[in-house]
């Protein structure tokens, strides 16, 4: 199985450690899709994506807790001109 850039917006659904998310931000239930839970479980067993995910896994940080990356990511800071 092979992934593609069609893909990437389902990553929205991933959680901190790139495990697959509740849906809460999304206002889904993520029982009512088994099949979308099925296809990240597939994704996950890659060694590939294993390893990608471990690739910055020291740098992640907690967006519910550093309110400053937070502003950096999605806040009015992004369009600042740098």
């Amino acid at each position: 199985m092979s992934r593609s850039v069609v893909d990437q917006p389902a990553d929205d659904w991933r959680g901190e450690a790139g495990e697959l998310g509740d849906g809460e931000r999304q206002g889904v239930e993520r029982g009512d899709y088994p099949n979308f839970v099925r296809w990240f479980d597939e994704i996950d067993e890659r060694p590939a994506v294993q390893r990608g995910v471990q690739v910055l896994a020291d740098r992640r940080r907690d967006l519910k807790t550093d309110k400053a990356a937070w502003e950096i990511m999605f806040g009015a800071t992004q369009y600042q001109r740098r």
